[in-house]
């Protein structure tokens, strides 16, 4: 989507401009968690007037059965909960062990523009469930493009279709894997294929 704003932008160039994913580092496969409760995890930041964490934060706050583990800088102060846990932006590490305890990993788009968040790149390593929440303009564009690697749970940012999806997924009990599309050699490969094709 950003490439083809791009394009818009600056029609002279366009004929140079290519596109190529965001790979991770490596693949990082967890275990089981025997959480009681289902647990989702948002990492990062969710400043107001760039993403809305609301629908998410009211749905968990609605619904006791889920735990919400909420870490990132924000204008916004939200109260814990006995099921809700907010930190401020921590160090990676702290991070990686809130990660561990989730069963689900949330991503929220921003209400405008054309970037898609590279945590969905990043968390497309692992083996824990995607839901990546919807906003914006180009949601119908976001989602066809997700789509088609068959590893993402994606919602609009509401508190109904997040209900229905993530019920959804609770019922398909589907197993994720690390999607190669995103792997290193892969995205290395994609890139050596445009450099021939210029040479």
């Amino acid at each position: 989507l950003t490439e083809q704003a791009q394009k818009k932008t600056f029609p002279k160039y366009k004929d140079k401009m290519r596109f190529v994913p965001l790979p991770y580092d490596k693949q990082k496969i967890y275990k089981t968690q025997e959480n009681k409760k289902i647990t989702i995890g948002y990492f990062g930041d969710y400043n107001s007037k760039i993403r809305n964490i609301m629908p998410l934060y009211d749905y968990c706050g609605q619904n006791t059965d889920y735990n919400l583990i909420i870490a990132g800088s924000s204008n916004l102060t939200l109260e814990e909960k006995d099921n809700i846990r907010v930190f401020p932006r921590i160090r990676q590490e702290q991070v990686n062990e809130l990660v561990e305890q989730c069963d689900i990993l949330a991503c929220i788009c921003n209400k405008s523009g054309t970037q898609i968040p590279g945590k969905i790149y990043y968390y497309s390593a692992t083996n824990k469930p995607i839901l990546v929440i919807l906003d914006g303009e180009y949601k119908y564009e976001i989602t066809e493009y997700l789509s088609k690697y068959n590893r993402f749970i994606i919602c609009e940012n509401n508190i109904e279709d997040l209900n229905f999806k993530i019920q959804e997924s609770l019922r398909e009990n589907k197993s994720y894997a690390p999607c190669i599309e995103f792997s290193p050699p892969k995205i290395a490969s994609k890139l050596l294929k445009l450099f021939e094709e210029k040479v």
